[in-house]
């Protein structure tokens, strides 16, 4: 096992995926650059995994850890293992995420220059992995303002992810920039958002160098959980308070995506609850989110969405119950800002 000081560090919280991880470190055991190190944060597994690590791990020449802590969620685990870091960037994988075999060689001859941050494409994919979604990064080419890339992710017109992402160590704690460890789930698209806004170069290859394996254990893959959807419209209240005064352009847009986080979770209450059951949920929606919001800031589909969640919501109701509608309304919370016809 090599123990000198690695170029990039990758960091790999697991809970109990003694079934998923083997395919996660094999690509990155597979690594034709071996000039970094994998940083395991044990997150309080009850089952194997750490055994099947230290197995897979064993006669290695890449350098890893495993650390150990208390449950504590991806985001306590995530930070956990950026203070334990020694690259000079890092990195974030889920269990569940693999990399093509050059990716630390391609990384590495992206950063010559410093740049904040790097971003690449990333693909979905089956068990078998045929591809499932693409979300690439064509159309950019070599360095990026941060805040364009912010302002296009807002729109809807870029996909990133955690695992598309390597940020400059020093970057991050510059900006004292960390995982959220209240929210639940969407604690990816805050950081990463906060990541953009602060950075000023962000060095973009347009190839597919990271996938996320789709299963049936998969979190995405569970039903959405309505008690969960404050913490889903929340997470861009940080990213509001980080915007700085003056800056109305980007202020407006993160309250155009927080409708339409609202509007999302409107949907999902209409739809898994009856009349009665839904506008009690819609009610609390109302109070706690959509009433804060300036109306006056928003802008084409989403000023006529506040005004149907807020001043119409039973007509609403009946009009999501409709598939056509439904269909209809999702499409416009997910297209593209600007694509409006």
């Amino acid at each position: 096992m090599n123990e000198s000081t690695p170029i990039i560090s990758i960091i790999v919280p697991f809970y109990n995926t003694e079934e998923l991880i083997k395919v996660s470190v094999a690509s990155l055991l597979a690594q034709t650059n071996k000039s970094f190190e994998i940083i395991f944060v044990n997150d309080g597994s009850t089952d194997d995994t750490k055994v099947i690590l230290e197995q897979l791990l064993s006669n290695s020449e890449i350098y890893f850890t495993i650390l150990d802590k208390e449950n504590g969620g991806v985001s306590s685990a995530r930070n956990y293992g950026i203070s334990h870091a020694r690259g000079r960037y890092v990195m974030f994988l889920d269990a569940d995420d693999c990399v093509v075999e050059h990716l630390v060689e391609r990384l590495s001859v992206s950063i010559k220059d410093n740049p904040d941050m790097v971003l690449s494409g990333h693909d979905v994919v089956s068990s078998d992995f045929k591809v499932i979604h693409r979300n690439s990064v064509s159309g950019y080419n070599g360095y990026e303002s941060g805040t364009k890339l912010f302002q296009d992710v807002l729109k809807r017109k870029l996909v990133i992810d955690v695992k598309s992402l390597l940020l400059r160590k020093d970057f991050i704690h510059d900006i004292n920039l960390v995982y959220n460890i209240v929210l639940p789930f969407g604690e990816d698209l805050e950081f990463n958002l906060l990541a953009l806004y602060r950075a000023n170069r962000v060095n973009v290859i347009d190839e597919q160098l990271s996938f996320y394996i789709r299963h049936e254990k998969s979190t995405t893959s569970r039903l959405f959980n309505i008690s969960w959807y404050g913490y889903y419209i929340s997470r861009y209240d940080k990213v509001l308070d980080c915007i700085e005064d003056g800056d109305i352009i980007n202020a407006k847009l993160v309250c155009n995506a927080k409708v339409g986080a609202a509007a999302y979770i409107y949907s999902c209450i209409c739809l898994e609850n009856n009349f009665k059951g839904a506008m009690g949920y819609i009610c609390n929606l109302k109070k706690q989110y959509l009433s804060k919001i300036d109306n006056r800031s928003l802008e084409g589909k989403y000023k006529y969405m506040y005004v149907l969640m807020y001043h119409l919501s039973a007509f609403l109701y009946v009009l999501l119950k409709y598939r056509k509608f439904s269909i209809m309304w999702s499409e416009k919370i997910f297209e593209p800002v600007g694509s409006e016809k």
